[in-house]
């Protein structure tokens, strides 16, 4: 398949100022705490604050030095169900993550298009076919960033991820 004349291609980690993964070896659960997230937290393109992890504010500290987590960054599920994407909204609740979860920072990409395009069959292949693993496979960082995203001029970015917004909230409803 073809790209409009105007798109282009580029890697993932061209696009993003950050690529980073959760914590591979994650703290002790505290009675309470700062939320630490998991891929069960990341469902239809929303993340949901029901069952997490709590670690001590000193722990966190630690662990946000890897993720820094910030709104508009897009979530992508990375091991066990792979390809699973969410947007940080505004105003969400602090938090951090475990190596299930990996954190882009797009650069100058709309956060919504990337998250889209990662949910594209084409990727969704891609990151399936990419991942390792036995007991549970997960896609290493290395490969995320090896992945090729179809680029629109960013104003048909915005358009592209308004347009898919306003037809998934009918889908979803």
């Amino acid at each position: 398949m073809s790209l409009p004349q105007s798109w282009a291609t580029a890697p993932l980690g061209k696009l993003c100022e950050k690529l980073s993964d959760g914590s591979h070896n994650p703290p002790k659960a505290q009675e309470t705490g700062m939320p630490m997230l998991s891929a069960r937290n990341i469902n239809d393109r929303k993340i949901t604050f029901d069952e997490f992890r709590l670690i001590s504010p000193e722990e966190f500290a630690e662990e946000d030095r890897r993720t820094r987590v910030t709104s508009g960054d897009v979530l992508l599920t990375i091991v066990g169900a792979i390809g699973r994407t969410a947007v940080v909204p505004q105003g969400a609740p602090q938090f951090t993550l475990q190596r299930s979860v990996a954190v882009l920072k797009p650069i100058k990409s709309d956060s919504r298009y990337i998250s889209y395009a990662l949910e594209s069959p084409g990727l969704q292949k891609y990151l399936h076919d990419n991942a390792k693993g036995t007991a549970q496979k997960g896609i290493y960082l290395k490969a995320l960033a090896g992945v090729e995203i179809p680029v629109a001029p960013e104003p048909e970015q915005k358009r592209i991820a308004d347009k898919l917004d306003t037809v998934l909230t009918r889908v979803d409803a």
